[in-house]
């Protein structure tokens, strides 16, 4: 296993973006008719892409489970 530095959170999520992402899938999880009902969550792919670069430096380009 190799031991990794844990950093400071970084500053993205912080960001309108993904406040706004959480306070739709507060929205979608707090309602009580959501049965058989997907989410659509449009923010994925610009969270995913800056989480993705982060990991990549932290984890020094391995897998996060090695």
């Amino acid at each position: 296993m190799i031991k990794i530095e844990k950093n400071k959170e970084p500053e993205f999520l912080k960001s309108e973006v993904v406040d706004l992402a959480i306070e739709k899938l507060e929205e979608f999880y707090a309602s009580k008719s959501r049965s058989q009902k997907r989410y659509d969550w449009p923010f994925n792919k610009q969270i995913d892409k800056e989480l993705k670069k982060y990991l990549h430096v932290a984890f020094n380009g391995k897998c996060g489970y090695c």
